[in-house]
């Protein structure tokens, strides 16, 4: 996460150099020579950012996860701004006293629209949470494990396969509901262990999300009719909830148990 922090610092020192400059060449009197300056920094703000967005990202996946999407909302913004400077030094008539207010009036509007978008934004605030998956703390990588789930792209995936393989229950039963919101059939695998799992909320998490994850798969019915006779009712429950989604006539197998099993004589 090091790498993480270190690019959205770099970004924040271009950000703020990018900036200055702007606000700099209201001291140029010659409106060419104002914009030749601004076009400069815009151009060079602009590269620079992709060069740390490139480097943050470089590690493949996570990497990159909480550094790209910062530079992505703060840096159209600020590159707006600029590009509007860059306009109004060019053909706006008045003080540059008065347009320096201007600019300044927009540079506010344009950071606290990037500061909701960051604070209200599902999947950027999800992203936080990706430090926390390896937590020594299990409630935290819980916690974490949820809120990464409802990132809901298949990027997470790997994150989520990991976290079904955690020492604490909770943390797999988590991790099984993930992959439920994804419905990626490369889960399915992962899930299908999960059935056979140690913990009943496991088991039962599995029961429910399989379907999502394996619809179509010839061992799906044969592993969800053992869980009928699992100890837990929660399992049987979703064991029985699952297999109503996959066949409507599953009553009717002779291997279901008797007291599930409809009489078709």
């Amino acid at each position: 996460m090091a790498k993480e922090f270190i690019s959205i610092i770099l970004f924040f020192i271009v950000t703020a150099g990018g900036l200055a400059g702007v606000f700099f060449s209201w001291r140029i009197e010659s409106r060419p020579k104002r914009g030749a300056v601004i076009l400069a920094a815009l151009a060079l703000y602009i590269a620079v950012s992709c060069i740390i967005a490139r480097w943050a990202g470089s590690g493949g996946w996570p990497e990159g996860m909480i550094a790209l999407p910062v530079i992505v909302v703060v840096g159209l913004p600020v590159a707006l701004l600029m590009l509007i400077a860059l306009i109004l030094a060019l053909f706006a008539g008045g003080k540059p006293s008065r347009i320096k207010r201007a600019v300044l009036v927009t540079l506010l509007s344009l950071i606290g629209i990037a500061l909701l978008t960051m604070i209200f934004n599902r999947p950027i605030r999800t992203m936080w949470y990706l430090k926390d998956v390896d937590n020594p703390n299990p409630v935290t990588r819980r916690l974490a494990v949820i809120m990464v789930g409802e990132y809901g792209t298949k990027r997470v995936l790997p994150v989520l396969l990991k976290a079904a393989g955690d020492k604490d229950s909770g943390v797999r039963e988590s991790a099984v509901f993930g992959m439920m919101s994804l419905g990626d059939p490369e889960a399915a695998p992962a899930v299908r262990r999960a059935l056979k799992d140690e913990s009943p909320e496991v088991r039962r998490a599995a029961a429910y999300c399989v379907v999502s994850v394996a619809r179509g798969q010839p061992w799906l019915l044969e592993e969800l009719l053992p869980l009928l006779a699992d100890p837990d009712e929660s399992v049987r429950e979703a064991a029985i909830s699952s297999l109503d989604a996959v066949d409507a006539d599953w009553r009717k197998r002779p291997e279901v148990p008797p007291e599930y099993r409809v009489d078709t004589k």
